[in-house]
């Protein structure tokens, strides 16, 4: 593994939520966390280099920043879509 240098078969190239009050990763079946994982899967190489990039590289990059940005929105819309009408996460 390298900061510098994405690889996509790479476990810590991959996104991952942070608890906030605790400042350690969510677990793996964290909501979040499967919403993370099923975006990323869909997601190709250039989305993925480019989400890189931004979080570990700092890029500035226009086309970086718009391709990141997709991959969020799309990680937003899957956990939108995996809470209940109640507000309450689907277990």
């Amino acid at each position: 593994m390298s900061r510098t240098k994405f690889d996509d078969d790479c476990v810590g190239c991959r996104p991952v939520a942070i608890n906030l009050q605790t400042g350690k990763p969510l677990p793996d079946d964290h909501p979040m966390m499967r919403s993370l994982a099923r975006v990323w899967q869909k997601m190709g190489p250039l989305h993925r280099s480019a989400f890189h990039r931004v979080t570990c590289l700092s890029s500035t990059n226009p086309l970086d920043q718009m391709l990141a940005r997709e991959y969020i929105t799309k990680v937003q819309a899957a956990a939108m879509a995996e809470e209940k009408p109640d507000g309450h996460q689907a277990q």
